[in-house]
């Protein structure tokens, strides 16, 4: 069963459904799930927070929206994975990975950029790796 895609723009830092020719495209792998889980603000404290969170019990998106106003230190890209690991969470808990590998760094040659990449480790061993570079919205701090 293939979900309806949704793809990315790292120039924008926007992801949209996917189009082709006559109809939706579909995704047969994980890239919709890893969009929506790390692009879909999580409610926090009340705020924000995607629509189907809603639903008692669900639990949709992440964190990283509560990052958007801090300096892009150390600090801020530890718990920018720290934030990754705990939206893909459920991946591991229903059994769709077997292990999930989140890495960020601070781009040396763009300071205001965090590059992201994300590998999933399929109950087959079957690896999908993703690369996401997020713009910094806040100055750089030392």
């Amino acid at each position: 069963m293939a979900d309806i895609k949704v793809s990315w723009d790292n120039n924008t830092g926007e992801g949209d459904i996917a189009f082709g020719v006559d109809d939706l495209l579909k995704d047969n792998g994980l890239e919709t799930c890893v969009l929506i889980s790390l692009f879909t603000d999580a409610r926090v404290n009340g705020e924000r927070g995607f629509w189907a969170s809603s639903v008692e019990g669900a639990e949709w998106g992440s964190k990283l929206w509560t990052l958007q106003r801090e300096k892009l230190t150390e600090k801020t890209r530890i718990r920018y994975e720290q934030y990754c690991r705990d939206a893909l969470q459920w991946m591991l808990s229903d059994s769709i990975a077997r292990s999930v590998n989140v890495i960020s760094e601070i781009n040396i040659s763009n300071p205001n950029r965090l590059d992201l990449r994300i590998e999933i480790t399929r109950p087959d061993e079957k690896i999908e790796s993703f690369r996401f570079k997020q713009i910094w919205e806040a100055q750089t701090g030392n």
